[in-house]
């Protein structure tokens, strides 16, 4: 069952990138990215207005478990700057691999309340295999995309650290209301990000 969401995440994670990248190309990046968290909004509203459940929204501890809203942010802004500089391929390859080194040093320090668990020796090839496989996969144009390869990696950071706290947030507050407190939370961040680019351009 476990296996099956985890699955569905993955597909749903390719198709939501490439919506985003196609809203960042018709409006933008800083633009797109308020869009998709006020439509995340909206959504997110009316599935905890028809959810029975009714668990408390603030007061919980620690604080931090709010800012899983604001990391994700950088998430969209990340994979929305390397859309069409890189395949679609390349992107969702190489935030898995930024997931995949987080989540190594998440364990083996035991951040944000997860179980420490020490660094295993046998994690170290599947890591150069892994990095080796996403190399081949690469399309010609990586050569002169440095920054969208290192925005792809920086989306798989944030992901990671998003859905650690999210998941914090979620134990106290249930999933689809941690969701709802998540897109908020991003939603004035967004605008004043928009805002800013607007100023500067």
């Amino acid at each position: 069952m476990y296996q099956l969401l985890a699955l569905g995440t993955g597909i749903l994670t390719c198709v939501m990138v490439s919506v985003n990248g196609s809203l960042t190309d018709q409006y933008g990046v800083f633009p797109a990215t308020m869009i998709i968290h006020v439509v995340g909004s909206v959504f997110a509203l009316i599935l905890c207005a028809l959810q029975r459940e009714k668990k408390k929204l603030l007061g919980h501890r620690p604080r931090w478990i709010y800012l899983g809203g604001a990391i994700g942010v950088f998430t969209t802004v990340f994979q929305s700057m390397a859309y069409g500089y890189i395949s679609m391929t390349s992107i969702v390859a190489l935030s898995l691999l930024g997931q995949t080194v987080t989540s190594l040093f998440i364990d083996c320090l035991g951040l944000f309340g997860m179980e420490k668990r020490p660094f295993q020796k046998t994690s170290l090839p599947g890591l150069i295999f892994a990095a080796l496989g996403i190399f081949l996969m690469m399309d010609t144009t990586v050569t002169t995309a440095f920054v969208a390869v290192c925005v792809s990696l920086c989306s798989g950071l944030s992901i990671v650290l998003s859905r650690t706290v999210n998941a914090r947030l979620a134990a106290h507050t249930g999933a689809l209301r941690g969701s709802l407190i998540n897109h908020l939370v991003g939603l004035p961040i967004t605008e004043d990000a928009l805002v800013g680019a607007a100023s500067a351009g």
